[in-house]
């Protein structure tokens, strides 16, 4: 892929996503280091998904915290703590991922967890359309767990 613009890199991301066929919602993981631009780009590629009358869903690992107790034990700014203690990987792929993939019934929640209150979240489930599209940021770890599939 050569230089271009950032709304053409959108456009073209669009085009892919567009071109993918599954029974299920198309379930796309933007994932890099903090502070890469992951929400900026679900978010600009999110306006053009809706242009094309697409319905997307748009969630964040951030929505699928532990407790603080639990995810801050190694210290509140560990890396490895960060990494290995602060996720429901189980709630997310539970709530989220796996309803909406292969043999899932598409019925999800997009969040498990409240940070602000630092309670376990239970939001009434939303039934997502078969076309629908997942923009998720940093959920790669997950998405690669075969319980969940792929696409």
């Amino acid at each position: 892929m050569g230089q271009g613009t950032r709304g053409e890199l959108i456009s073209r991301l669009a085009e892919a996503i567009g071109s993918v066929t599954t029974t299920h919602p198309v379930r796309v993981a933007i994932d890099g280091p903090p502070a890469a631009g992951k929400t900026t780009l679900a978010d600009e590629l999110a306006v053009v998904l809706r242009a094309q009358d697409r319905a997307v869903i748009r969630a964040t690992i951030d929505d699928f915290l532990v407790p603080r107790a639990q995810r801050y034990r190694r210290g509140r700014y560990s890396a490895e703590g960060c990494y290995l203690d602060a996720h429901d990987h189980a709630a997310l792929c539970r709530v989220l991922l796996g309803p909406l993939g292969p043999g899932g019934d598409r019925g999800f929640q997009h969040t498990a967890y409240d940070k602000d209150t630092d309670t376990p979240a239970s939001p009434p489930a939303a039934i997502a359309p078969a076309d629908a599209v997942l923009l998720s940021t940093a959920f790669s770890s997950c998405a690669r767990n075969s319980s969940t599939g792929g696409t």
